[in-house]
């Protein structure tokens, strides 16, 4: 699953389905059918339902099959089964820091009116984040940073981030561009713009997007 935001040029790709997990085959088995059942007709809210079960037996094989918690969160999110997909988020974070999915965490907990545990979230995950883009600069990290200091109330910190860090790319004229890109919509992001990110489209007729 690919988490990108509506109009963001350095979002990031987070859940591909490719991802190769040693000695771990049923379990990819079990996400992958998950993936082939909304190819099938029916429902679409039923089918979400159905292919979580079968996430839930690859999680159940494989605990820290990530790929499959991920896929996890973005029907339980689709699904509006808030409180299960916090959850959800949480058991992620417990095996992987993340600043991506404590930004989904986030806007969960603001949709749920739970603003307190929102900057706690933020000020953790930010922290590791900042420790591990120190150690490898990425574009994509740099502005997941960015978008998690936006929504926590720090735009001016979000803004001059993006200024001061974009000079190390000088060297990459395309992500220099994505990150100027970046930082002129940034404003228009909100909690609800990055749940909108992890809905699931509903395919139309035999299609489906769930990738």
């Amino acid at each position: 699953m690919r988490f990108l935001l509506a109009l963001a040029t350095c979002a990031l790709v987070y859940a591909p389905q490719q991802q190769v997990l040693p000695n771990h085959n049923k379990a990819k088995e079990f996400n992958n059918r998950a993936i082939k059942l909304t190819l099938e007709q029916g429902r679409f809210e039923d089918k979400l339902e159905r292919a979580n079960r079968l996430l839930d037996s690859a999680i159940l094989i494989d605990p820290n099959y990530v790929v499959a918690r991920q896929n996890k969160l973005n029907n339980l999110i689709t699904l509006k089964k808030y409180d299960l997909a916090i959850s959800s988020a949480d058991e992620i974070l417990k095996r992987k820091s993340s600043i991506e999915i404590a930004t989904a965490k986030a806007a969960l907990l603001h949709k749920k009116g739970k603003n307190k545990e929102v900057k706690q979230v933020f000020d953790k995950e930010i922290s590791m984040a900042i420790d591990k883009y120190k150690k490898k600069p990425s574009s994509t990290l740099l502005c997941n940073i960015a978008l998690a200091y936006f929504l926590n109330g720090e735009k001016e910190k979000a803004l001059n981030l993006l200024d001061t860090e974009k000079q190390k790319f000088t060297n990459d004229i395309k992500t220099k561009q994505q990150i100027e890109a970046f930082r002129k919509q940034l404003p228009s992001f909100t909690f609800d713009k990055v749940l909108n990110s992890y809905i699931r489209i509903k395919p139309k007729s035999n299609r489906s997007s769930f990738v």
